[in-house]
């Protein structure tokens, strides 16, 4: 396939354009911070938002007190009139023991589920490895074609978003003299990876290993196995067992080599 706008090569089927950025040119749209869409924006640029005031204020409908934004008065009323507002009674606050309504619908849906009406929602059945694997792969494909939306490109450009062991890392090789590079992307034939942080003097990946991100061994181990093929050489680092005292450690055996 070949996008209309861009002209790049893709192949996803059944699609016109390689990313929404290309679709929201065709459509004149934009996005906003949560990645929904928004109208054209000569049609939104005198649309009111909630927070906005208005000259006489907003007045509580239940009571005489006055408030200078709409939030404040949404919020005034969920939090002294819950009673009074629409929706559903478990939205107020209330409970099945201080409620007949909450109990009943409560009892109903239980009902429900136990006799097959209402099916729950299982994420197993709906995601399966399959279709895992398939959104994993056009994932990847996007980012090929777009590097700069990978969400380590925006992790890279804030420092601020640093665990504690990579700020440690950071400021231990700054004082080393190297001038490391976090959240690195290396691409080449062969491989196309964002590292912790890359030192180019050395040609050396170093990766900080947390245990809820790290728990696949066998996986890292390719990775490393990987990077020596094409000249890199990995640390991995272990926080629990002391970040300095590991980075001290492999760069006296450096020392010692050379």
């Amino acid at each position: 396939m070949k996008c209309e706008i861009c002209g790049k090569e893709f192949v996803w089927e059944n699609h016109r354009f390689c990313s929404t950025e290309c679709r929201h040119k065709y459509i004149g749209s934009q996005c906003n911070k949560n990645g929904k869409l928004n109208g054209h924006p000569q049609f939104n640029k005198n649309v009111k938002g909630q927070w906005q005031s208005k000259p006489g204020g907003w007045n509580c409908p239940y009571c005489s007190e006055m408030f200078r934004t709409r939030i404040e008065k949404q919020n005034h009323v969920k939090t002294n009139h819950p009673e009074q507002q629409k929706g559903f009674a478990w939205n107020k606050g209330l409970t099945k023991e201080t409620n007949e309504n909450v109990a009943k619908n409560g009892k109903s849906i239980s009902d429900n589920y136990k006799s097959g009406k209402s099916k729950r929602y299982n994420h197993k059945e709906i995601w399966t490895e399959e279709k895992r694997k398939r959104q994993s792969e056009l994932m990847k494909q996007l980012y090929l074609l777009h590097p700069e939306k990978h969400p380590n490109v925006k992790v890279s450009q804030n420092r601020k978003r640093m665990t504690y062991p990579e700020q440690l890392t950071f400021d231990f090789l700054l004082k080393c003299g190297f001038n490391p590079n976090h959240n690195k992307h290396i691409k080449t034939q062969t491989f196309n990876r964002y590292v912790d942080f890359y030192i180019e003097e050395l040609k050396l990946i170093i990766e900080i290993d947390g245990e809820h991100w790290h728990q696949d061994k066998e996986k890292d181990n390719n990775k490393d196995v990987e990077a020596e093929s094409i000249g890199y050489k990995t640390l991995r680092i272990k926080p629990k067992q002391g970040v300095i005292l590991q980075l001290k450690n492999f760069f006296d055996n450096v020392v010692e080599k050379q």
